[in-house]
């Protein structure tokens, strides 16, 4: 999975991932709140020395000390949850009260801190306090030693206040239910964007083939919603929307000391490639060149031909069709640029532009020789391509040694080239959007 292939899921099924996540943490605050709530409380106790001697070896501290780890296994002791019981006045057992008592020193101290947990606030508070003073009463005189009169006490440092809810119990299902959600949601995202594989957007669409949008061009064929969108962005994005547009984005309208010679292919079936190249052909000749087509493809010389002989009952100057015998065709073989440059040189018109049109990249096989002799080469691209197919056409331009100038996204109606417009790019914008 590359990186760009997870932006276009987030950014085309972001908001999946996003309505999950809201599913997840509001599944997270229904289980923090149906999930009983348990509070805690705490209350601490130095143990220390009541009376010492000083001829004992051993001081108070000391002994202290050494003797804590015993006094907290006293503290879990069924004799003082047994007083502590009692004076709760609860009819519990000890052993039910040792589940919501623990006991803790902390590092480098003789503290007891007695930590108790209930289903309310003053009952933690109460059951903290009542086995801390318990603790207190038993443990003098349960630990005296042998032969001297040195008695340990337990002085309770801090009664227990009334219980609080620990923070984790809300922030736990919140994280489990956002982090679930969001994993959900992201995984489906990215399950929609590979079984959707057409490239929705013209973000999209520069994204899988490595360039750039020269333009968004209508009236090709029927005009479509998508392609209808389509126009929108280009406009925010100032890209061309008009023939006259795409001719100066790509500079053919400049000085040049030798002929402009530009291959037009597309990335499916269909004469998307054609009619741009005419688009082109027509700015052209407007604009004062002199503008010779090739191609090697029966249907597109067809397609050629006939809006060459539309043209010419409209005005003077249309450009230059060459017919297939100024081509030859090397029998069932591929041409190649040097019958291209042969039938160019031959030539007895002026040419300050050459359009050599193709089909789709991927099948006509003569646009590999139009690549090698023109090396820049316009895709172009209905509203409905998938990734792969614009990733493709670019790796085998990026092969060829050709320069791909960008893409030019049309409308994609395969239903063939009858219902071509063809009116002038300008006054088919202005009917494709009214």
């Amino acid at each position: 999975m590359s990186f760009s292939f997870l932006l276009t899921a987030l950014r085309r099924y972001g908001y999946v991932a996003a309505l999950f996540l809201i599913a997840g943490l509001t599944a997270g605050l229904i289980a923090a709140a149906a999930v009983p709530k348990t509070y805690e409380s705490s209350a601490h106790l130095v143990i220390e020395t009541a009376a010492g001697v000083e001829t004992d070896p051993i001081d108070g501290e000391s002994y202290v000390q050494l003797r804590l780890p015993t006094y907290v296994e006293f503290a879990k002791s069924s004799a003082v949850l047994s007083e502590a019981r009692q004076r709760l006045g609860q009819g519990m057992a000890a052993g039910d009260l040792s589940a919501n008592v623990e006991f803790s020193v902390p590092a480098d101290t003789a503290i007891l801190t007695v930590t108790a947990t209930w289903s309310t606030p003053e009952g933690a508070a109460d059951l903290a306090n009542a086995v801390s003073g318990a603790f207190g009463d038993l443990v003098q005189p349960w630990d005296t030693r042998t032969g001297g009169n040195q008695t340990v006490e337990a002085t309770v440092l801090e009664l227990a206040g009334p219980g609080q809810a620990p923070a984790t119990a809300t922030l736990i299902p919140l994280a489990v239910g956002s982090v679930l959600g969001l994993t959900a949601g992201l995984l489906l995202a990215l399950w929609l964007a590979w079984r959707d594989p057409v490239a929705h957007k013209l973000e999209e669409i520069a994204e899988a083939g490595n360039t750039k949008i020269l333009a968004v061009i209508p009236g090709v064929y029927k005009t479509s919603h998508a392609l209808r969108n389509h126009l929108k962005t280009a406009r925010l994005a100032s890209l061309g929307t008009t023939y006259a547009g795409l001719f100066s984005r790509l500079g053919l309208g400049g000085p040049r000391t030798r002929s402009n010679i530009l291959t037009v292919a597309s990335t499916g079936e269909g004469f998307d490639a054609a009619a741009v190249a005419w688009g082109l052909a027509r700015t052209a000749t407007a604009s004062g060149m002199h503008c010779v087509m090739v191609s090697g493809n029966s249907e597109v010389q067809e397609y050629l031909t006939e809006q060459q002989s539309t043209a010419a009952s409209d005005t003077k100057e249309t450009p230059v069709v060459l017919p297939p015998v100024a081509v030859p065709h090397p029998g069932r073989g591929v041409v190649s640029n040097v019958l291209l440059g042969q039938a160019l040189g031959n030539l007895r018109v002026r040419a300050d532009l050459v359009l050599l049109v193709g089909q789709a990249i991927g099948t006509d096989a003569d646009v590999r020789g139009y690549l090698d002799f023109s090396g820049a080469v316009v895709l172009t691209i209905h509203d409905h391509p998938t990734a792969l197919s614009i990733q493709s056409a670019a790796m085998l331009v990026e092969e060829s040694g050709a320069d791909l100038l960008g893409v030019v996204v049309t409308s994609g109606n395969d239903s063939g080239i009858r219902m071509l417009d063809h009116r002038p790019a300008e006054h088919v914008l202005e009917g494709a959007t009214s």
